[in-house]
């Protein structure tokens, strides 16, 4: 069994750059109002989870170097793409980004997030609809909920002002 290079440098790469953002950049940048007494309206709190999100991400990414896939299992074996397939992916995707930029302050955040989400679940390849549909739906409305009556940061709406 030999380790896959490539992952053990992304998952390493990543895992250094959490671990700055988490313990560098934002106790250094993110002022913290002392008089905070819910954590989670922390102007550092989302970008922490951001940052831990990100750590764990490279360490399973780093892990799946260290263990690779063993030949021969087709279980969850997906076709190779090529390298003009991964490039229009990688296209679409900041397409897709920079009109969910532009369609936030015409349609609002929940409407644009939903179909962002249909389209970015799509290209990286699920197909169920339910799951389609359903995270779709549930994850933009649950986000903007929160938001708005926990948090109270006022989100924008666009046209359903």
């Amino acid at each position: 069994m030999s380790m896959n290079r490539a992952d053990l440098i992304i998952g390493g790469c990543v895992i250094a750059i959490g671990s700055l953002g988490l313990w560098g950049i934002i106790p250094a940048g993110v002022v913290v109002p002392s008089e905070i007494e819910i954590s989670a309206l922390s102007p550092a709190f989302w970008p922490q989870v951001v940052m831990i999100g990100m750590i764990m991400a490279g360490l399973v990414v780093f892990f799946q170097g260290v263990f690779p896939k063993v030949e021969g299992d087709t279980e969850f074996s997906e076709p190779a793409l090529t390298s003009a397939v991964i490039i229009g992916k990688l296209c679409f995707a900041v397409a897709v980004m920079f009109a969910y930029y532009y369609a936030i302050t015409q349609i609002g955040i929940v409407l644009s997030s939903l179909v962002v989400l249909l389209l970015l679940m799509m290209l990286g390849g699920e197909r169920k609809p339910i799951l389609l549909i359903s995270i779709s739906i549930t994850l933009p409305v649950l986000l903007y909920y929160f938001f708005t009556h926990v948090a109270n940061v006022p989100l924008p709406l666009g046209m359903f002002e």
